[in-house]
């Protein structure tokens, strides 16, 4: 790994002290409030594990995804800058941690009323954050060359692309980037969204069948990543078996294209639909893509995993030919 895992420390001490806290509250009682109202009265009860399955879920699920995207921004590092998306899991897992040593505390006091610790979660967050903040600075860079661009498709001619891919007057050209880190991330929410629609099914039946039912959903719109269509009348970018439009360019308004490098947590602090000052951008994987520019002076970036080919596509159905220099991007 290029990413040193003591960066997590502070999330992974609190974790810890979590545990610890757990094991001290043995044994835990049969049943207890494992809900609440707005004015803290308990208004179910059940196993008390259905709460604290949950901490640990989300928490062990915050912390890898945290490790994930820390790998991908240090495979990405051609200078040292501070990795904000670092302090991920210290954000999402410091507050829910809180809620879940309040709650052990509640169960060793046997009191059931709750009462939000407003001022010790806010204190133990800040400290985590510091923390990561801290160890952050202290991390050493292993820094990257800079992207140059694939060697694959960087020879071929618009006439090879044209006479490979237009086969008559409706010819069509797809490519997917479909991203192993969506998959895992899907199904990782989908288990968790499954194991709690399980457990709260004989207490609340309604909410369990509708967590069930925006499961589905929520998998149609993750699984089949991003899908790239051009046409000679258009590029379209859709998203998920659910074919959920993104983005819909005439060929007549493209008037430059270029293939892009860039760095993806860097310039965009991540993955997915993403903005920056100079464009936006689709991208779910990889360094590269093809920056487009519009008659009306707007910018996209495609991520592609063959953007010279992508590029070549788009000459052939009629995008004007533009210096086939790459672009690094800053």
């Amino acid at each position: 790994m290029k990413h040193p895992l003591w960066t997590h420390l502070p999330t992974a001490g609190l974790f810890g002290l979590f545990l610890v806290a757990l094991w001290r509250a043995q044994p835990l009682p049969y049943e207890y409030a494992v809900h609440f109202n707005f004015t803290g009265e308990a208004d179910r009860w059940a196993s008390p594990w259905e709460v604290l399955w949950i901490t640990i879920g989300f928490s062990v699920f915050f912390l890898l995804l945290s490790i994930g995207v820390d790998e991908a921004w240090a495979r990405q590092e051609t200078r040292k800058t501070f990795n904000v998306m670092s302090l991920f899991d210290e954000f999402c897992c410091a507050p829910m941690l809180a809620l879940g040593l309040y709650y052990l505390q509640m169960l060793t006091r046997h009191d059931s009323r709750f009462h939000f610790p407003l001022l010790f979660t806010l204190f133990l967050t800040a400290a985590t954050v510091l923390a990561g903040v801290v160890v952050e600075l202290l991390r050493p860079a292993n820094l990257l060359p800079t992207s140059s661009a694939s060697p694959g498709d960087a020879n071929l001619q618009t006439e090879e692309i044209a006479a490979q891919v237009v086969t008559g007057p409706y010819w069509s050209y797809n490519e997917t980037q479909n991203a192993a880190w969506m998959n895992v991330m899907m199904i990782g929410i989908l288990v968790l969204m499954l194991v709690t629609a399980v457990i709260s099914w004989r207490h609340a039946p309604v909410m369990a069948t509708i967590q069930l039912i925006v499961m589905l959903l929520l998998g149609g719109f993750l699984s089949g990543g991003m899908r790239v269509t051009v046409t000679l009348e258009q590029i379209q970018v859709r998203f998920g078996l659910l074919s959920i439009p993104l983005l819909r360019l005439p060929i007549a308004e493209i008037t430059q294209i270029e293939v892009y490098h860039f760095a993806p947590l860097r310039d965009f602090g991540g993955y997915g639909i993403r903005f920056n000052r100079e464009m936006k951008a689709y991208f779910f994987r990889g360094d590269t893509g093809v920056k487009i520019r519009t008659s009306t002076g707007k910018q996209y970036l495609i991520g592609s995993d063959r953007a010279e080919r992508l590029v070549a596509v788009l000459h052939a159905a009629g995008v004007p030919p533009t210096p086939a220099q790459p672009t690094i991007g800053v």
